[in-house]
């Protein structure tokens, strides 16, 4: 059974698994208010049907899991509010997807940046191929990582290279994200990725559901002490970033496929 949506594919396989494809290619999967509200409307869905739903599976394709938030639409819309109300910002997809209860596995292959990371660093397990590479490039743009990514990063890399990685908005690969435990398994190529996925998910799905639901909520409760405060603290900057020159000099020149040109650059300041 499938279900019909713009921007995501969704595929039931069998004993409660399903499958849910970010479906935005000529986007290289970005993240729009429609497909965060479409992948939310599917997650909110499967976890009102425990009896049903065991386990979900977030993927892309072999090109791209997600390049990040879609930067024309928040230019576009002027990004978040100072409300975080604002679907097209991070905040409103980031802070609703921890709570949803059935286990989420991210199947990722291709580029995995921004938003994107955030997205799979947010599901309970990460798969990789060997060939993927992962970031939070949003310091190249004006602003910092909106949806936890400072934070989840931080505690799968520890300081020190969390620091580096967002500082700079430098990649990293699959093997290092593996190496830190913040990928679980790799993969040679996409076909493998998702039947792996697809294994650990019936694995998941055929056992006790509320034990596994309770497993997972045990996991977090230790996980999450301190993120809750640091990801209100990263979300307020981020909106705040929102109203600076460099953000929209990053957007800008992001979209016109330029350098930016900094406040202090453009200011005339040297090192």
């Amino acid at each position: 059974m499938s279900r019909h949506y713009n921007t995501i594919k969704v595929k039931e396989l069998r004993d409660g698994v399903v499958l849910i494809q970010l479906n935005r290619p000529k986007k290289l999967n970005s993240l729009s208010e429609q497909l965060t509200t479409e992948l939310l409307t599917e997650l909110q869905r499967l976890d009102s049907e425990p009896l049903k739903y065991g386990c979900a599976i977030i993927t892309g394709n072999s090109k791209v899991f997600c390049a990040g938030a879609d930067i024309s639409e928040l230019y576009r819309k002027g990004g978040a509010n100072t409300n975080g109300q604002n679907q097209s910002s991070p905040i409103q997809w980031a802070t609703a997807l921890p709570h949803i209860q059935i286990p989420i596995i991210a199947a990722v292959d291709g580029f995995c940046l921004g938003g994107g990371c955030e997205l799979a660093m947010i599901c309970d397990i990460i798969y990789s191929t060997k060939q993927a590479k992962f970031g939070q490039p949003e310091i190249k743009i004006g602003v910092i990582p909106g949806g936890g990514g400072t934070q989840r990063l931080s505690k799968a890399m520890g300081k020190s290279r969390a620091m580096e990685l967002i500082m700079t908005g430098e990649p990293f690969t699959a093997q290092e994200a593996f190496d830190s435990g913040l990928v679980s398994r790799l993969f040679d190529d996409n076909e493998k990725l998702l039947q792996g996925a697809i294994d650990t998910a019936l694995k998941i799905s055929r056992g006790p559901r509320k034990a596994v639901v309770a497993a997972k909520q045990a996991v977090l409760a230790g996980y999450n002490k301190g993120l809750d405060d640091g990801a209100e603290f990263e979300r307020d900057s981020f909106i705040g970033l929102f109203s600076t020159y460099d953000k929209k000099e990053g957007m800008t020149a992001f979209l016109k496929r330029r350098p930016p040109v900094f406040e202090w650059r453009n200011k005339g300041m040297k090192l």
